[in-house]
């Protein structure tokens, strides 16, 4: 669990900040994404996952997390346990705000960064534009299916590929990269 901490503090320090009209994390020194608020149009799903974390600097060793996603019309709540089952994060956006309990990650994961990841994956591109601030495009046109990439200024920040079920977010300024597999999908 120290690695946990450790590795999560180093990769995600200094991504998240404040601005007028909601939480917003920072996706590169320049761009910014303030989150939209939670889907009310959706049928209630728990889904549970397995969230697996890489890191570029090769001595940052890989995670594995059991993760739950919980959407219901107007909330979302994601949370994880780590490898003896502990629980290390849960955050949860309603009404444009954003609660979290860390444990066992003292100040490390940035609760905004997470869930603007989440939101670039699934989110229709129209809405998401309208929340990036800076010199930033998103496009769904990159290599291969279900592909989303998000740039500022022809260099790529974050790619996101695969489907639902089996999605891979790369934030290539950061140097991590998240995929999220699908275990279980069950109607609430």
């Amino acid at each position: 669990m120290r690695w946990l901490s450790l590795v999560l503090l180093l990769a995600l320090s200094g991504c998240a900040m404040r601005l007028p009209g909601g939480e917003c994390a920072r996706l590169s020194p320049s761009v910014s994404y303030c989150l939209l608020p939670a889907a009310t149009d959706i049928a209630p799903t728990r889904v549970v996952q397995r969230v697996q974390l890489a890191f570029d600097d090769p001595t940052l060793p890989a995670l594995a997390l059991q993760g739950v996603d919980e959407r219901l019309p107007g909330r979302r709540v994601l949370a994880a346990t780590g490898g003896l089952g502990q629980i290390s994060l849960v955050i949860q956006w309603s009404d444009n705000q954003l609660e979290s309990e860390v444990h066992g990650l003292p100040g490390g994961l940035d609760p905004a960064w997470l869930l603007a990841m989440v939101q670039l994956s699934e989110r229709p591109l129209a809405e998401l534009a309208s929340r990036l601030n800076g010199p930033a495009q998103l496009t769904s046109q990159c290599d291969g299916l279900n592909c989303r990439q998000l740039s500022s200024e022809g260099v790529p920040l974050v790619t996101i590929t695969g489907p639902a079920d089996k999605r891979r977010f790369e934030h290539h300024l950061y140097g991590v990269s998240m995929t999220l597999s699908t275990l279980i999908q069950e109607s609430l």
